[in-house]
């Protein structure tokens, strides 16, 4: 008797032994593996420094890279679109070179895009904007308000002439600009280190013109306010 159940017991044991391997690869592969998302340059083997002045553009466009229209006009922007991939590809680490605002910004969102493509992480990143870049990568704000200078109320219907300072409207044709019912003007697409230059050319009735005129720098990625006190004849 006590045979056969040490029999059975070995059997038993015996089967067990037999089961864990086959258990064991059933719950390995039912696991999910952590795996890597492939970056651009292992899902493709492409080089970009290898692509040609149009395959360039191409890839920054699909980057959502931003480039204002007029941008270069007169020179190969195509060129220098893979110029500066070429550097991002070279130089990884390093920020874009150049004194103009709008051009590092663009070098800088090359030098990132190329950076994600090899997964490689090359930041921070020198924006003068946001990192969406596609939205308004390197703009200033600029807010004008009229009050009332005792009150505070603000004052609607103030008209101002906007310009640059060279005199040219800063948008549209003539550049007169008149308050809303929240005595405020705003435009929100101004290149940054510009200047500004305000003027207000009408009152309200029962209050006197402010003849001085104001000068406004703007700032990327910054809300400059100007404000207007008016006076009561």
């Amino acid at each position: 008797m006590k045979s056969a159940k040490n029999k059975i017991i070995l059997c038993v044991t015996v089967i067990v032994l037999l089961c864990i391997p086959f258990v064991c690869g059933i719950l390995v592969f039912r696991t999910p593996k952590n795996i890597p998302k492939l970056n651009g340059y292992e899902a493709t083997g492409v080089k970009l420094s290898e692509l040609s002045n149009s395959e360039a553009m191409e890839f920054i466009i699909s980057q959502n890279i931003y480039i204002p229209d007029g941008y270069m006009a007169d020179k190969n922007l195509e060129g220098f679109v893979l110029n500066t991939i070429k550097n991002a590809e070279d130089y990884p680490l390093s920020p874009s070179p150049g004194s103009y605002t709008v051009t590092v910004d663009i070098g800088e969102a090359i030098r990132k895009a190329v950076n994600e493509y090899y997964g490689i992480d090359g930041g921070p990143y020198d924006f003068c904007g946001n990192e969406a870049y596609g939205a308004a990568p390197y703009y200033g704000a600029l807010q004008i308000i009229a009050r009332d200078d005792v009150t505070l109320k603000p004052m609607e219907g103030v008209k101002f002439f906007v310009g640059k300072d060279d005199g040219a409207p800063i948008e549209n044709e003539n550049g007169y600009y008149t308050t809303d019912e929240h005595g405020s003007i705003t435009f929100d697409r101004i290149a940054p280190e510009s200047t500004v230059i305000i003027t207000q050319v009408s009152a309200p009735y029962g209050y006197t013109l402010d003849t001085d005129t104001r000068q406004a720098k703007i700032i990327c990625n910054e809300v400059t306010v100007i404000e207007f006190g008016l006076s009561e004849n």
